[in-house]
């Protein structure tokens, strides 16, 4: 079965906390939720001239700990920049939010819908602009 939206990011998010204020939980639960509502707010504006774009970007001097380059010629890894865009009625694309030097598995990583939340988290206010214009 599919797990909620929250219990993903619960799983799959990271987080931060205020040691003073809240507990470790508290700040995970407080991620899931934020980045449950950055995705629903995202997915309710998304169509073709709004967009989570992912495209291969490998700069081998971003490596992260224990990657090699190795990793990457080997496929067991690829670099990818995440961006959400909007095509203007111009034709031409802004970007949103954006993350380059993000590394995954593949490009159907769990990873990636972490980041597409987190970048929607990002552009929140603009996307709830957005959706009042449609």
């Amino acid at each position: 079965m599919k797990p909620t939206p929250y219990k993903f990011f619960f799983e799959n998010a990271g987080y931060s906390y205020n040691a003073k204020t809240e507990t470790e939980l508290d700040g995970k639960r407080k991620c899931a939720r934020a980045l449950t509502i950055a995705e629903r707010v995202f997915l309710d504006v998304e169509d073709e001239n709004l967009f989570y774009d992912i495209r291969e970007d490998f700069d081998d001097c971003v490596l992260g700990d224990g990657e090699t380059v190795e990793m990457y010629e080997n496929g067991d890894l690829i670099m990818v920049t995440c961006a959400i865009m909007q095509r203007m009625e111009t034709g031409k694309l802004r970007c949103l939010a954006s993350l380059s030097g993000v590394s995954v598995k593949s490009i159907h990583d769990n990873y990636l819908r972490v980041v597409r939340a987190e970048l929607a988290s990002e552009c929140e206010d603009l996307l709830r602009e957005i959706k009042k214009t449609k």
